[in-house]
């Protein structure tokens, strides 16, 4: 395994803005790029290098629950088990808020599938499913 850190992201920072906006176009260039200045956003870096992201942001679908809004690492950086410290790191933040729930997306991506089971979140389907894309496969985790 790699030896990483993670660290909050300050987006009162120009720069650290502009680093989450690269790494999403980066890791998922079919997906809208998100707002990192609303939520919690995480870097994680890897020998002082930026390898990774995530963001936790409050749930527009359900009250008392985090939704895990964007994650990635870069290319480079794949296969060292460094999403599931980003996942950890957002359920531990969702606790310290008080959420009774945590709940994201996955698109034809089996190795976040496989993280967020191996992290202990449950395959869900929806009454209100919130993607476009017919093919999202929606995840929960209870946390009280």
């Amino acid at each position: 395994m790699l030896e990483s850190r993670i660290r909050k992201a300050n987006t009162t920072k120009l720069a650290i803005r502009s680093l989450l906006k690269d790494m999403q176009l980066e890791t998922l260039p079919s997906d809208t790029v998100y707002d990192v200045t609303k939520g919690h956003w995480w870097i994680l870096y890897v020998d002082y290098e930026p390898a990774g992201y995530c963001g936790l942001v409050p749930s527009k679908q359900w009250q008392d629950t985090g939704y895990f809004c964007r994650a990635g690492i870069r290319e480079a950086y794949r296969g060292h088990g460094l999403q599931r410290k980003l996942i950890k790191t957002r359920i531990r933040k969702a606790r310290e808020l008080g959420y009774n729930w945590l709940i994201t997306d996955t698109n034809d991506n089996p190795a976040s599938a496989n993280n967020l089971i191996a992290c202990g979140f449950r395959m869900i389907t929806p009454s209100k499913p919130w993607c476009e894309s017919e093919a999202a496969c929606y995840w929960a985790l209870k946390l009280r």
